[in-house]
């Protein structure tokens, strides 16, 4: 009888320990999905600043060419 008892407490402390884990990975895998959006925000937001210089550089390009076609 007490060893049933104590079987039953182990399974108990077994089942807890792996939700304990569970819920741990889950924390983690969120912590790395969040990391993960920042990191392609942050690249996102650095390829769209990149291509405005890019569209800016062009603009002065025409600018330029337009001054040279006037004079």
């Amino acid at each position: 009888m007490w060893s049933a008892h104590f079987d039953d407490e182990m399974d108990e402390l077994k089942m807890q320990s792996k939700e304990r884990k569970r819920k741990n990975d889950d924390r983690n895998g969120a912590k790395i999905e969040n990391t993960l959006n920042v990191i392609v925000e942050n690249m996102a937001h650095f390829i769209n600043q990149r291509h405005l210089q890019q569209i800016q550089s062009i603009k002065q390009l025409d600018i330029c060419f337009a001054l040279l076609l006037l004079y």
